[in-house]
């Protein structure tokens, strides 16, 4: 949002991750959450299931960065 906000957005990867509880602590900020492989991030983006910009950029950047 550039002239509209100064926030600041960071992205944490891990290629290990155990899921120790099924129901978010916060889940004032998402809607839902899901673990999913890199490979469907952008079917998801055009599903419309992930409606943030940030968070798409994000995602796109990150799958292009791990698998190419």
């Amino acid at each position: 949002m550039p002239g509209i906000s100064t926030s600041h957005h960071r992205v944490y990867w891990s290629d290990q991750a155990e899921q120790v509880r099924s129901v978010p602590v916060d889940a004032i900020e998402s809607a839902r959450r899901e673990w999913v492989p890199l490979e469907k991030i952008p079917e998801l983006i055009a599903r419309g299931e992930v409606r943030s910009a940030n968070a798409v950029a994000a995602l796109l950047m990150l799958r292009h960065l791990r698998l190419g």
